[in-house]
């Protein structure tokens, strides 16, 4: 049985321009007690980086090979975990922390999810609790 409290810490953001691979992503994740939020296009992909933190992000097989490097890049400067659904074994030219082919279905998925994670350095208090324990020493 997973434990979920551990899972339910874990922010990832799907992106894909299928919004049917979208919702099937991100239900088997959410299942799974991951906190999932998904993007359908590049620009949301991007706000959502700006504005919110993750620690996985996977980007889908259908995004354009320029937009997909341009988002590895940008989930790489946030400090995320990359895994890319390609049907290529290995695809070093985009620096994903992982590539995984987008037909080997959600257990497969949620195993290189977990592996993924568990390498994830220790997260980061929330920006929230930063600024209240700031406020807290200058009192």
């Amino acid at each position: 049985m997973a434990d979920y409290r551990i899972m339910a810490d874990y922010r990832i953001l799907s992106v894909s321009y299928d919004i049917a691979l979208l919702s099937s992503r991100q239900a088997v994740l959410e299942t799974a007690g991951y906190l999932v939020q998904s993007a359908s296009d590049l620009q949301d992909a991007h706000e959502l980086l700006r504005h919110r933190e993750f620690q996985l992000v996977i980007v889908g097989q259908d995004l354009p090979e320029h937009h997909q490097y341009e988002l590895v890049q940008k989930a790489k400067l946030a400090a995320c975990k990359v895994l890319l659904l390609t049907i290529a074994t290995e695809d070093t030219r985009l620096s994903a922390d992982l590539n995984l082919d987008p037909y080997d279905g959600p257990y497969v998925l949620l195993e290189k999810v977990a592996g993924l994670l568990k390498r994830t350095p220790e997260k980061r208090p929330a920006r929230s609790a930063v600024a209240g324990d700031e406020q807290q020493n200058l009192a």
